[in-house]
């Protein structure tokens, strides 16, 4: 399953599915380098995860989707 979670959040999250999912806001921060910051706390926030917590994440958002 760590294959497809992964390369799922890396690849295929949205902007408004990140903010759904970890509730920060991208306009909250800098726009200079294109919301680099928005993004790594974004990351910090899945890499604090355990692997069944990043699961429940992607079930709920990609059943949302379907």
């Amino acid at each position: 399953m760590k294959e497809t979670i992964n390369p799922w959040w890396d690849n295929e999250t949205s902007v408004e599915d990140r903010e759904k999912m970890t509730g920060l806001v991208q306009k909250d921060f800098d726009p200079q380098e294109d919301y680099r910051a928005f993004r790594e706390a974004c990351d910090r926030w899945w890499s604090t995860k355990t692997n069944e917590e990043k699961i429940e994440v992607w079930r709920l958002a990609t059943r949302s989707n379907s």
